[in-house]
């Protein structure tokens, strides 16, 4: 992409995401170099066709990402390390994290999750997952929304899969859960729902205490699938 094309690409609502964006896969290919100094904000701001608070936005965004550091009097520089970038998702990427794309990469983790909690979880991990869904039961006869003793039911299973990777990732997630949860239980279909709701936790219940872990695998692949499915009609009718 040139210049003049990205300045047309700019002239749309989200200019400081894409100049940042821009800066950053320059970095990322090497255009700009660890250690280089950047471009002052008035060459940004000519070369790109955007205002120096665009400019000042992105330098922002580039900042808090761990690309660049600023000197004061002196500029802003790319790191050196500036290579490794943090994973984030966010409601200001160039392309929204709905549903579909948050459990294409949730159902992986917790397919294998699973399977490894039926292969590893201690007598005292199996408890708690079964504490954790007592809780969810209690939670809907309440009548409540049980997202809460929901997300704590997956992350127990993290947690028995014996490799804090796998917590550590879904409580990275774990407000994208929790949203995508709620949007499923706030229409009336969630009174219809929450029986084959319950089934399919309660299957992965058996699996994993069982110590099958290819059913404990089928469970979890069979679980996010269907919640995906009920989460679409809510985010449709957004």
């Amino acid at each position: 992409m040139n210049d003049a094309a990205l300045t047309d690409d700019l002239a749309k609502p989200t200019l400081t995401d894409r100049l940042a964006q821009r800066l950053i896969d320059e970095i990322q290919r090497g255009v700009l170099k660890p250690g280089e100094q950047l471009p002052t904000g008035q060459e940004l701001s000519k070369r790109f066709g955007v205002s120096l608070s665009v400019v000042r936005e992105a330098i922002s965004t580039l900042k808090a990402e761990g690309m660049i550091q600023t000197r004061q009097g002196a500029g802003a520089f790319v790191n050196l390390d500036s290579t490794s970038r943090p994973f984030r998702l966010t409601s200001r990427q160039a392309s929204p994290v709905g549903p579909q794309k948050l459990f294409e990469l949730r159902t992986g983790v917790e397919m294998q999750a699973a399977t490894l909690a039926a292969e590893r979880a201690t007598d005292a991990q199996l408890r708690a997952i079964e504490d954790a869904y007592a809780a969810m039961e209690a939670d809907i006869a309440a009548g409540g929304d049980s997202v809460a003793s929901d997300v704590l039911f997956h992350r127990r299973i993290a947690e028995a899969a014996d490799n804090e990777l796998f917590s550590n990732f879904l409580d990275f997630l774990s407000d994208h859960i929790r949203g995508t949860i709620k949007e499923s239980r706030e229409d009336d279909a969630w009174q219809t729902h929450r029986d084959e709701v319950m089934a399919e936790h309660r299957a992965l219940l058996d699996a994993i205490r069982s110590r099958d872990p290819e059913a404990a695998r089928a469970a979890a692949q069979a679980h996010m699938s269907n919640c995906l499915k009920r989460c679409l009609p809510a985010a449709d009718g957004a």
